[in-house]
């Protein structure tokens, strides 16, 4: 496995708070598969280093697409949630800022995962009258517990970073995450362990199973409910 690990900016470079919109996650999803072809370690770091490691998905615009489009964007985000999860490398995210969204989900799929200490992680979707997706209730479980899951999705709280490593969402709470995440990577014993692939796979068995076409069917239900449309809107023009 080469030593390199592939660095991965999370953003367009453009948006301050590093959202996403349907071509920067297909970017991001070409980028981590490149990556794995090429056995290379990941680590996910925000392109524009501020107040946000990513606000998630851009809202604004993903709200002017239409229905079909909206959901091959969520298709294409479980895919590259299970992806990442899944990867037969070491992955690592350094999250010096706000987790939010789409943010949290690269937080939580990482092996490792190191946020600043001011940083937050969270879902908000519950308050837009939005669920989420069972492969996320699922890592959220995996990572740390039910009573977890629950807090971050149905009461949509946010989590900081001390807590966060407190309940296992995280590896480490630094001032610097990026350091701290390529001083993981640069371990001789996380890098030249063959058997990474097979020791996910025996620990993660029974993470992320359900059917992704029906996760994404459940959530466009609720996506076109006159609630959620309403709510996303008052959002979008604050």
């Amino acid at each position: 496995m080469s030593q390199e690990p592939a660095v991965i900016d999370v953003g367009d470079g453009v948006h301050q708070d590093n959202s996403l919109d349907r071509a920067a996650l297909l970017a991001l999803e070409s980028a981590v598969q490149t990556a794995i072809a090429q056995a290379r370690p990941i680590l996910f770091r925000p392109a524009c280093v501020g107040r946000f490691f990513s606000a998630g998905m851009n809202l604004p615009d993903l709200m002017q697409r239409p229905d079909e489009e909206v959901r091959r964007t969520f298709g294409t985000l479980l895919s590259l949630t299970r992806c990442i999860f899944r990867a037969p490398v070491p992955v690592a995210t350094a999250a010096s800022g706000h987790a939010v969204g789409l943010g949290a989900i690269l937080v939580l799929v990482a092996d490792y995962a190191a946020m600043s200490p001011s940083g937050k992680l969270r879902f908000p979707e519950a308050t837009l009258g939005l669920p989420l997706f069972t492969d996320i209730a699922s890592i959220l479980r995996y990572r740390s517990d039910a009573r977890t899951a629950e807090r971050m999705l149905l009461e949509a709280e946010p989590f900081g970073a001390e807590e966060a490593l407190a309940r296992g969402l995280i590896a480490a709470s630094d001032p610097e995450p990026l350091d701290r995440a390529h001083a993981w990577l640069n371990r001789p014993a996380t890098l030249e362990c063959n058997a990474v692939a097979t020791l996910k796979d025996q620990c993660r068995s029974g993470v992320c199973v359900a059917s992704p076409d029906k996760q994404v069917d459940e959530f466009m239900r609720h996506w076109g409910s006159e609630v959620a449309q309403q709510r996303m809107s008052d959002l979008c023009n604050r």
